[in-house]
């Protein structure tokens, strides 16, 4: 007789204690929430929020870079400028990088509002936490609308000018962010990029090459202590192990100097014959 394969109901598993939620793509948190797992929920996304704003402002400022050097308007490869070379890269990388987050966001607003319109949760809403779901949900769409403006103007205005170049991240500031008296400014989160592994500082934080959110004054060291200096770093700053310094240039030993001008011969009779 040939056996046959029975397949046991999801519920039946999960009393048997055989399979778990989230093998079987269910979020346990969304069965019965209550209101402490939403607001641990909401600060992720508020979080989450702040992060894509950063990554906004960084890549908006390459690509203002990018026109304030009139890179947008010329034609051909700009293989041969450093500077638009470290500003393409930087903009690829913030745009991926944005992207996932805006993903993500998008993601966590889900979750948030299913958790929200949980029959646990929902007759517990009072009206400033129902403003603020939908002023989550306006910042999302935003954000989203953001990213599709700035992945647009990469792919028109950069990456034609990247066309066959090598773009590469260098160690080196961020874009100018100054306050109304030229002071430099740290906001509250900051998007850099990272070329070397190693720590970030105060905290030393464990990083990997690619695209961190800073928040407050930082900086980058090679681990595992903090062998740096917090500052302020500016958006889209690229952050690692600075390129020694080119060797000083040789100074060849100067010209010997010519010889001093001997003394002026004495005149003479005049020479020719004497007059009578």
């Amino acid at each position: 007789m040939r056996a046959r394969t029975v397949l046991l109901p999801a519920a039946f598993l999960l009393a048997l204690g055989l399979v778990s939620l989230p093998a079987l793509g269910i979020d346990p948190a969304l069965i019965a929430p209550r209101a402490p797992e939403l607001e641990e929920a909401l600060r992720g996304q508020r979080g989450l929020l702040e992060e894509v704003r950063a990554l906004e402002v960084a890549a908006s400022r390459v690509h203002n870079r990018w026109a304030e050097r009139g890179l947008n308007e010329g034609k051909g490869a700009a293989c041969a400028d450093e500077i638009a070379l470290s500003l393409g890269a930087r903009g690829r990388a913030l745009g991926a990088e944005l992207g996932k987050r805006v993903q993500r966001s998008r993601a966590g607003q889900s979750r948030v509002e299913a958790m929200s319109g949980s029959q646990t949760v929902l007759p517990l809403l009072d009206a400033a936490r129902r403003d603020e779901l939908r002023t989550l949900r306006e910042r999302v769409d935003r954000h989203a609308r953001v990213y599709l403006e700035l992945s647009a103007w990469q792919s028109l205005y950069v990456e034609p000018r990247l066309k066959g170049c090598t773009p590469q991240l260098a160690v080196g500031a961020g874009l100018s962010l100054t306050g109304p008296d030229g002071e430099l400014v740290q906001s509250e989160a900051v998007a850099a990029l990272v070329v070397d592994a190693g720590v970030v500082c105060p905290g030393a934080l464990q990083v990997s090459p690619g695209v961190v959110v800073l928040r407050g004054p930082s900086c980058w060291s090679p681990g595992p202590g903090c062998a740096c200096e917090p500052g302020v770093v500016e958006p889209a700053a690229v952050l690692g192990e600075a390129p020694p310094l080119p060797p000083p240039p040789e100074v060849e030993p100067p010209l010997p100097a010519p010889p001093a001008p001997g003394p002026a011969p004495e005149e003479g009779p005049p020479s020719g014959p004497t007059p009578t």
